[in-house]
């Protein structure tokens, strides 16, 4: 009995300790201590033994609550803006004596940046923002007449070559370029590789690099936080950066529309779980037939959960089992068609 007693009063005394210890995890802790002397107390190995099972679970629990809490303080929007109209928009000769990335802004591209400064501005109000801008010539003069308006000169502007626009070779030869034009409309945008140049699926590479920077630079505690991330680049990057956010499918990105020069996608945060909806209005498919800019269940990252779930759910009523030896065996399913699941890609 004596000895039964000398071994409880170590955990009598953690219990006193833990009781006084402030906060909500002081409870986990008094827990741990009552779960040990409970079953089949052995003295302390088995006290350190138990300890150490349920610190695994308490580090699990802090590490998902931390990861939950850097999605929750993420910033408020993430703004994409396409470039104002370029030289070579208005002469497509241009790009035969001049690199795409030197390409400048027309006139009315550099109205078409302040018009969408003003709309830029209705969005954001006073809320603190940061620019990420491609290195192209045009991507940093739309970005310079933004920043006039939105967010001042002293806003923090980071060149990123990741958002580059596609790379469609060297100097494009015009007569090359119609052939190749029309060689894409075949073979599909995503996977069409320009002579010299880069796929669709190249510039998504690019994004899945550029994303693992991004949301390392909003989560981290030693950086200063920002309301709105403003991203300046061009109608291709734009389309895969929502595809990679939103795990749309290669089928779903090609019915995307391209933005025009100085459109804005707005991408809101939800409060409740960090993750980010499409609110702007995007052209997709024949939008003049079907009313609207792309579908509600592609705006959200976690309604391609929720759409396999209810497609599942519809397979399995559909089940019939007959019974053989005592097992359950699969004797027949209608004729209603199974989904093709989309890639799963890890989204931050």
């Amino acid at each position: 009995m004596g000895s039964r007693l000398s071994q409880s009063l170590p955990a009598l005394a953690l219990c006193v300790f833990t009781y006084k210890i402030p906060g909500r995890y002081s409870k986990i802790l008094l827990f741990v201590v009552l779960h040990a002397y409970a079953t089949k107390w052995s003295g302390w190995e088995s006290l350190m033994g138990i300890t150490e099972t349920w610190a695994g679970y308490l580090g699990l629990f802090l590490a998902r609550q931390a990861s939950y809490l850097r999605k929750v303080n993420r910033p408020k929007r993430i703004i994409l803006i396409r470039h104002g109209e370029s030289e070579g928009n208005v002469d497509k000769s241009l790009y035969s004596r001049i690199p795409d990335n030197k390409m400048r802004l027309s006139k009315e591209g550099k109205n078409q940046a302040v018009r969408a400064a003003k709309q830029l501005q209705k969005i954001v109000h006073n809320e603190s923002v940061i620019y990420y801008v491609s290195p192209y010539t045009r991507t940093r003069q739309t970005q310079q007449i933004l920043s006039e308006w939105v967010g001042g000169h002293q806003a923090p502007c980071i060149e990123e070559a990741r958002l580059r626009e596609q790379d469609f070779g060297n100097f494009q030869d015009p007569d090359q370029m119609k052939i190749s034009m029309r060689d894409r409309a075949d073979f599909g945008r995503f996977y069409y590789r320009f002579m010299n140049g880069e796929s669709g699926a190249d510039v998504y590479d690019r994004m899945s690099s550029f994303f693992s920077t991004l949301f390392r630079h909003t989560d981290s505690v030693q950086r200063e936080k920002f309301d709105n991330y403003i991203i300046v680049s061009h109608g291709l990057t734009m389309r895969l950066f929502l595809m990679r956010y939103l795990k749309w499918s290669v089928e779903q990105f090609e019915q995307v529309h391209n933005p025009d020069n100085c459109e804005i996608w707005v991408m809101e945060k939800h409060s409740n779980n960090g993750r980010y909806e499409l609110k702007s209005d995007i052209r997709y498919g024949n939008y003049e037939e079907c009313g609207g800019g792309v579908p509600k269940d592609m705006r959200c990252v976690g309604d391609v959960s929720r759409r396999q779930s209810r497609d599942l759910t519809h397979i399995a009523s559909t089940m019939k089992f007959r019974k053989e030896n005592g097992h359950a065996t699969l004797a027949s399913i209608s004729e209603a068609k199974i989904p093709t699941m989309p890639r799963q890609i890890s989204c931050p």
